[in-house]
């Protein structure tokens, strides 16, 4: 059985692995995940067969497919809110058209019916909005004619008159006596009538008297008032000047397009040219039939050689779950090798599984980082001289390595 490795789009960084054809194939060729609506679509061979229901998981969380948008080569499928992503982390994705993992197949048997893939999600950041352009002139207001008033609506009835108050009842008060009359005193006598004197003689004529002063100028006579004329008749409306012309304002320049956000940082591990860090995340699928297994492909040999081997170009801690379909319980170990030209030695146990039931998952981490430089390989048992896991090609078991 022999298993290779595709990438995905540059938007998506993923790694797949798929198993040449047996009987039911299935393979993951491409991934791509929209993490913006949440959506994560896979294409391959094999992903949904009829009859079967298949199954998409990510990071250990089943995905609800679409069922009407997917075929036996492309399934789409919903990431829940319950599964953030995060730009440069590792997330392990598995697909199948008819079990979950660690569970029996329903027809078509381990592992060609079943596929594993990293996918590493990446963005760069948005670049800068370009500056508005400024706002154009307003236009002149149009002059359109007022419509007619609407008809008045007819007058509401009138309320009934409320009820006249009580009059209010005062006491007229007593009217005071009249006071008593005076007594009217007694009329006196008549005088008696005098005697008639003789007449005088005539005296003479007096001087002529002095001229008198020339009496004051009479006040001058009050200004007659004279009624104002009528008010002359009013002259003819003037005619109404034409509308003025429409302002032309000038349209704003458009904003300078904004600059290209910086490219997303690239893997933790560096690069191939220059590597940096441990090992990423490794998945390798393996029959029980030979005694060691490369942790980091789905290379096994019966003698120990360089394909069997895992090399810790830096100095970091190893880790790793192993996944037991052997029908057995087994003792998983990472072995240190030592190397002599073509020729390798076990040296030394660095970490076990202890004791792994079949159909179950167990992990382990190392409890110190190995040596820059250390060679690495799987075996079954728990010491350094190696064993089969199952001694045949219809068991086996899917390793998940990585040294940090």
């Amino acid at each position: 059985m022999k298993f290779e490795r595709k990438l995905c789009t540059a938007s998506v960084l993923a790694a797949a692995w798929y198993a040449t054809p047996a009987l039911a194939v299935t393979q993951i060729t491409d991934v791509n995940v929209d993490t913006v609506n949440k959506i994560i679509y896979v294409d391959g061979t094999d992903l949904i067969l009829q009859g079967y229901t298949p199954y998409v998981v990510l990071e250990g969380t089943q995905l609800v497919i679409n069922r009407g948008a997917s075929s036996n080569t492309h399934v789409q499928a919903a990431i829940p809110n319950t599964l953030p992503l995060s730009a440069g982390v590792a997330y392990q994705l598995y697909a199948s058209p008819d079990r979950l993992p660690n569970t029996a197949s329903n027809g078509y048997g381990a592992p060609t019916d079943q596929a594993y893939a990293t996918v590493y999600v990446g963005t760069g950041a948005t670049g800068a909005t370009g500056a508005t352009g400024a706002t154009g002139a307003a236009g002149a207001t149009g002059a359109g004619a007022t419509g007619p008033t609407g008809p008045t609506g007819p007058t509401g009835a009138t309320g009934a008159s409320g009820v006249t108050g009580a009059t209010g009842a005062g006491v007229t008060g007593a009217t005071g006596s009249a006071g008593a009359t005076g007594a009217t005193g007694p009329t006196g006598p008549t005088g008696a009538t005098g005697v008639t004197g003789a007449t005088g003689p005539t005296g003479s004529t007096g001087a002529t008297g002095v001229t008198g002063a020339t009496g004051a100028t009479g006040a001058t006579g009050a200004t007659g008032a004279g009624l104002p004329g009528a008010t002359g008749p009013t002259g003819p409306t003037g005619a109404t000047g034409g509308t003025g012309a429409t302002g032309a304002g000038v349209t704003g320049a458009t904003g300078a397009t904004g600059a290209t956000g910086a490219t997303g940082s690239g893997s933790s591990y560096g690069t191939g040219a220059s590597p940096s860090g441990g090992i990423p995340l490794s998945i390798g699928s393996h029959t029980g039939a030979a005694t060691w297994n490369s942790p980091i492909t789905s290379a096994q040999q019966a003698a120990l050689d360089y394909e069997a081997v895992a090399y810790a170009l830096n100095s970091c801690t190893p880790s790793m779950t192993v996944v037991n379909h052997t029908n057995t319980t087994q003792t998983f170990s990472l072995v240190a090798v030592s190397a002599s030209g073509a020729s390798l030695t076990a040296q030394s146990v660095i970490m076990s599984t202890a004791s792994c039931p079949d159909g179950n998952s167990c992990s382990v981490t190392a409890g110190s980082p190995v040596s820059a430089g250390t060679l690495m390989t799987l075996t079954c048992g728990s010491t350094t001289t190696g064993a089969t896991c199952g001694g045949s090609t219809t068991v086996g078991f899917n390793a998940f390595f990585s040294c940090d």
